[in-house]
């Protein structure tokens, strides 16, 4: 195809990926108030760029923009109580970010991914195992993280919303991807 993406030379194995969802969610759980919340990721909200090498896949690379104001959980007061300042501050804060640093494949099949998440401004460096599934062109990334709210400035404001949040909240992935040309 041509293209040179993330340092992969053209004509090498890499699939280059930009603004490649089809759809995804993330599932949020850390408290009786967060158990089995959804965050729905739609493409309107959303911007990727994704290098795949899937004979090397130490030559993977990803970033990810999520626009902090599509925050969607399926009830209206939730979701305005954390695009406030209460919690995302969106008017301030407009994007999540995660960028990844290297990803290593395991013995089990899955891949660790070592990266950087930036919330509110606050970039810290985050960890976590995922497994990719082809199917056609489409992949398919599920995996699951814990990430610490206070680290990243989400003291939670709100005394009448989400008064049992916890500070560790578990976060599960589950995104398909398709690509569409650089």
């Amino acid at each position: 195809s041509g293209v040179v993406a993330a340092g992969i030379p053209a004509g090498g194995n890499a699939e280059s990926w930009r603004k490649a969802f089809q759809f995804g969610t993330v599932q949020l759980s850390g408290g009786r108030d967060l158990s089995r919340v959804m965050l729905w990721i739609e493409a309107y909200s959303a911007n990727l760029d994704l290098v795949i090498d899937r004979k090397d896949m130490t030559r993977t690379s990803a970033k990810l923009w999520v626009s902090a104001k599509s925050v969607d959980t399926e009830r209206a007061a939730r979701d305005d109580d954390l695009r406030s300042a209460n919690f995302f501050d969106v008017l301030r804060f407009p994007q999540l970010i995660f960028k990844t640093k290297n990803v290593v494949p395991q013995e089990n099949g899955t891949l660790k991914i070592t990266g950087h998440l930036t919330i509110k401004d606050k970039t810290l460096p985050i960890t976590f195992l995922a497994r990719t599934q082809w199917q056609g062109q489409m992949i398919r990334i599920r995996g699951g993280l814990t990430v610490d709210r206070n680290r990243f400035g989400l003291v939670y404001q709100s005394p009448w919303y989400l008064p049992s949040i916890k500070a560790k909240v578990r976060i599960k992935l589950d995104v398909w991807l398709k690509p569409k040309p650089l």
